[in-house]
């Protein structure tokens, strides 16, 4: 961390003087001298933060000082709770010139982050070695005569030397990638030495190149602009003079973020929850993979959402929380102590779904010798997925020698080994397994059932999804034992089965034959001619019965009535009904000794035929008098009425005079005098009027001469009438707390107007009193009556001709002992004399 990154960029450098968002007190630059300590603080103020927050220093851009920390460097922190403020240290011993640069402090906590950035500057100490150079002069010849001439060749020729003190053991250097090194080696020699830097077998010539050297006389700069991963590797340094030579070499190691992980694979997928996998980046960057950072999005939106905070270790991760049925997408950032790399690739577009919740409802529908088929209900909870359709297992009971189940308990399920000769081919399978089946059973009906059965002993009946809820297992041994279970499937799989608590006997039992004939049937069905016939007539019996039919006694011709007979139920379908069609129908379900019949009447109906004959039996005045006969043919329903017409003989113009006539003769009444008139009749029956009419032979003419008819004179009828009640009221006993009602019936013309009275007072705007009537009856309704509301109840009514008033007492009787007596059919006045003795302490023994 000595060498770190060069100073930043002025674009790089942080404005400190902007408002703080985390610190109450930022670090600030210093200067010392080699081998002085620094200590650089930061505070926080903690009086809105619900954790700690986290705090990192940094050399220059990138390197995080926290792993840097030992004899050079000690990061402290401390927490005043008085105050709530924390407080951060960052502490410099016996620093080195190396160690100046740019420093930044980082404070985040959640969303938030903060930054400050400050400069330490390291000064060489004044003082300098003593040299005595004395001590480098001799004389030569000492001793001898010409003694006093100097020797200078012991101090002008000194070996090489590099001075590689401040990089350690392994003479290993770190840089982040992007950042400039400055690598200064302090070198010796006499004479000044010759520096050469090469890497590999190139040496670094140079000077404008992005890698380069800058020699002076007392050391040597390796110099690397804006480092690269590639830039690593080992760089060696050769000094050479003429007393000798020297070399080092020294490891530049380029740290920078890890590469992106490649793309995460979902490997498991549930309702709002996915596992996700992937594998380390390629290349960690030179640092080792502190962990990862998880973002998901949907696949619609470009925004992406971080899932994790607090870096994950491992390679797999399960997201929550998600909507099911929404297709999302999720990457990964891998992270090291340079910092976070670049998104992975996103993975593929994923949609939670969840398994539906088990079929529902499993019952057994029919039992044969060979097959047993089974019905169910669709799932209660089936989700966005939908559902796909449903799978049917079943497997056998077992051995004779397995415990028999009943419902509960162990048993052991074996099929045994099947021969089946075809072509000279023999097919050989066993399959053994050891079910456990336990149920709770409440009020003799089983609850929930479980079997302890591995999934290769289940035998799938539908190698297809069926959609229906019922299905039919075939080819079952007869005499055998099942038991069975229903999965629902969708597109996330297929859900937890639903078990039959009990093993099913394959063996057809003899149900007695049953025909459920429907309540439209049991009265004569009438259908009109050109109509469609289709009765359905359920039954039921094991085995399937055998089902005839027979009309009027003889059997039914299926050219002209189709049949169709299933296993619970026969059709009788007659495309376009006809008259013949009409008659008793007789039914005959049949198993094997045992029999039931049913009876059918149809009646096909058409328009009837016109009456027989139509005669004038008289003509006076302005009347004629008309009789008939009944048609011969009704339209096989009844007559329901006669339609008659008149014409003028000059005009022939038909106009109706009565319609819906039941009687067969009828008086045709204000004929114009003087005009001649000729009349038809149309029969009418439930389908309507007769197609053709009868009319009269002769014609009636209205003579003027004729007597003259004179109406008589009728005198209105007077209805009005004084008030009158017919039913009174009736002396009541209501019990507290309980509606209660009055009721009496009064008529008069005009309505009379309906007064209650309570003790002779009239009721009126109470909440506690409803008043209503309808045809004549008054009702008086009190809501939750207390013992205060007894008294006199009076209901008057008045109109022009006069007034009446009908009154009854209304006693009203508290606690529950009284309305429980009263609706055990205890007499009222046996109670209230019962109530007495209670209220005075004095009850009767009896």
């Amino acid at each position: 961390w000595s060498t770190g990154d060069g100073p930043p960029e002025e674009g790089e450098k942080q404005d400190n003087s902007q408002k703080s968002v985390l610190f109450l007190e930022k670090p600030k630059g210093g200067s010392i001298s080699v081998g002085q300590n620094i200590t650089f603080i930061a505070k926080v103020e903690a009086q809105d933060l619900l954790r700690k927050p986290t705090v990192k220093w940094f050399k220059g851009k990138w390197m995080d000082l926290a792993s840097k920390a030992g004899k050079h460097l000690q990061l402290k922190e401390t927490f005043e709770r008085q105050t709530k403020i924390y407080t951060f240290e960052m502490q410099i011993i016996k620093a080195k010139e190396n160690y100046a640069g740019n420093y930044r402090c980082e404070v985040t906590y959640k969303d938030k982050v903060d930054s400050c950035s400050f400069d330490l500057e390291i000064h060489e100490t004044s003082s300098a070695p003593s040299i005595d150079i004395r001590s480098a002069f001799k004389r030569s010849g000492e001793g001898q005569e010409d003694a006093g001439e100097l020797d200078f060749s012991g101090l002008l020729k000194h070996p090489p030397k590099i001075h590689l003190d401040g990089l350690g053991d392994d003479n290993t250097v770190t840089v982040v990638a992007g950042t400039k090194l400055r690598l200064e080696i302090p070198v010796s020699g006499e004479p000044t030495p010759k520096i050469m830097w090469s890497r590999g077998d190139k040496w670094l010539m140079d000077p404008a190149s992005r890698i380069r050297a800058e020699n002076y006389p007392d050391s040597s700069c390796l110099v690397i602009d804006s480092a690269e991963r590639d830039d690593s590797g080992v760089y060696r340094i050769m000094l050479k003079n003429e007393a000798g030579e020297d070399t080092a070499h020294i490891n530049i190691k380029v740290v920078d973020i890890p590469d992106p992980p490649e793309a995460p694979n979902v490997v498991d997928v549930g309702e709002d929850w996915c596992i996700m996998t992937w594998e380390p980046p390629a290349y960690d960057g030179g640092s080792p993979i502190l962990g990862y950072y998880i973002e998901r999005k949907k696949k619609q939106s470009s925004r992406w959402m971080r899932l994790n905070f607090d870096l994950i270790k491992e390679t797999t991760f399960e997201p929550k929380k998600m909507i099911e049925g929404v297709a999302y997408e999720v990457r990964v950032f891998a992270v090291n102590a340079i910092g976070t790399s670049k998104p992975s690739m996103p993975s593929k577009p994923f949609v939670p779904l969840a398994v539906t919740s088990p079929p529902t409802c499993l019952a057994v529908d029919s039992v044969t010798d060979t097959t047993v088929t089974m019905k169910w209900r669709p799932p209660d909870q089936i989700g966005a997925a939908g559902l796909d359709g449903y799978i049917i297992e079943y497997c056998f009971e077992g051995s004779p020698q397995a415990p028999t189940t009943e419902g509960k308990g162990d048993s052991s399920i074996q099929e045994k080994d099947s021969e089946e000769a075809d072509g000279g081919q023999t097919q050989n399978e066993e399959k053994t397994a050891k079910p456990c089946l336990s149920a709770e059973v409440y009020d003799g009906e089983f609850l929930e059932a479980t079997y302890d059965l591995e999934a290769e002993q289940w035998i799938v009946a539908n190698p297809d999804l069926t959609d229906k809820t019922k299905f039919t297992i075939t080819g079952l041994p007869t005499g055998s034992k099942i038991f069975v279970r229903v999965k629902a499937v969708n597109a996330a799989g297929p859900s937890e089965p639903r078990l039959h608590p009990q093993p099913i006997l394959v063996k057809e039992v003899i149900e007695p034959p049953k025909i459920r004939l429907p309540r439209h049937l049991k009265q004569t069905y009438i259908r009109r001619v050109g109509e469609a016939v289709n009765l359905v007539v359920p039954f039921q019996g094991r085995p399937r019965p055998k089902v005839s039919w027979k009309k009027n006694g003889a059997h039914v011709d299926k050219n002209q009535i189709n049949i169709r007979n299933s296993e619970n139920d026969s059709i009788i379908f007659i495309r376009k009904a006809e008259r013949s069609h009409s008659g008793k129908y007789d039914m005959k379900v049949k198993v094997e000794n045992l029999m039931d019949r049913a009876t059918i009447e149809i009646q096909i109906v058409d328009r009837p035929g016109p009456p027989q004959v139509v005669n004038i039996v008289d003509v006076w005045g302005e009347n004629a008098a008309l009789e008939w006969k009944p048609p011969v043919d009704d339209g096989n329903a009844n007559i329901t009425g006669y339609t008659i017409q008149k014409a003028d003989k000059k005009s022939m113009e038909w106009f109706t005079v009565i319609e819906h006539y039941h009687r067969t003769s009828a008086t045709i009444t204000e004929l114009v005098i003087g005009n001649e008139y000729y009349f038809r009749i149309f029969a009418e029956n439930m389908c309507g009027l007769s197609d053709n009419a009868t009319m009269t032979k002769e014609s009636a003419v209205i003579a003027k001469d004729g007597k003259v008819y004179k109406n008589p004179v009728y005198e209105d009828f007077d209805f009005t009438e004084a008030p009158l009640f017919t039913q009174p009221l009736v002396n009541t006993y209501a019990v507290s707390g309980y509606n209660a009602t009055l009721n009496c019936s009064v008529r008069g013309n005009p309505k009379p107007k309906i007064t209650w009275m309570k003790n002779k007072i009239i009721i009126m705007n109470d909440p506690r009193y409803r008043m209503f009537g309808n045809q004549g009856v008054c009702t008086l309704e009190l809501r939750k009556p207390s013992p205060f509301d007894g008294g006199t109840y009076t209901c008057r009514a008045v109109n022009q001709l006069g007034e009446a008033e009908v009154e009854c007492k209304l006693e009203v009787r508290g606690g529950v002992s009284f309305f429980r007596l009263l609706m055990q059919g205890v007499p009222p006045h046996i109670i209230d004399s019962y109530m007495q003795e209670v209220q005075a302490g004095k009850p009767e023994e009896k």
